[in-house]
């Protein structure tokens, strides 16, 4: 319809209407005011306008809340080093338990024989905080595997020899 007559109010009003659901808003801006400008006093023009104004700033809303929690997860990943040491330092195990991961890990230092020491995957977050401060404590090398396999291991520090695997 626009070919044929690029001034039908009618044709450009869809075409506005179509490119907003898109979201491309400048497009649908441009036809709306082109379909205004031919008649200014439409009630429908002036209400998609209002709806168009009210669509795109919901869009900026949501992309400024969007870019927003994209760098704050930024500033987190900063911090996790921070907090890991906060959750070591707060580590609140059972005495008893806390006194048998030591002495494992005092045992594993005075074996000479042993290069590496692995501890189960269904430790407690506690329990791994406590193994990851001891041992560095002693100076232990700790390595901790993430996702479903969160198996823990300790390693001394070697001559350069390799360590058999767990």
């Amino acid at each position: 319809a626009l070919g044929i007559d690029p001034r039908n109010v009618k044709a450009l009003y869809r075409m506005g209407k179509a490119y907003m659901k898109q979201g491309e808003f400048d497009s649908a801006r441009d036809k709306f005011k082109k379909a205004q400008h031919y008649e200014p006093n439409n009630k429908a023009i002036k209400d998609a306008l209002i709806e168009l104004d009210r669509k795109v700033s919901q869009f900026n809303a949501i992309e400024k809340q969007t870019y927003s929690r994209m760098f704050s997860t930024a500033k987190k990943v900063d911090g996790a080093a921070k907090d890991e040491k906060s959750v070591l330092t707060s580590v609140n195990l059972a005495e008893e338990k806390k006194e048998v991961l030591v002495k494992r890990l005092r045992q594993f230092k005075e074996d000479s024989s042993s290069k590496e020491i692995c501890f189960p995957a269904t430790l407690t977050q506690q329990e791994r905080a406590c193994i990851k401060l001891t041992a560095q404590e002693m100076g232990l090398k700790v390595e901790g595997k993430e996702g479903t396999n969160k198996e823990l291991k300790v390693i001394k520090e070697s001559s350069g020899e390799d360590a058999p695997s767990c």
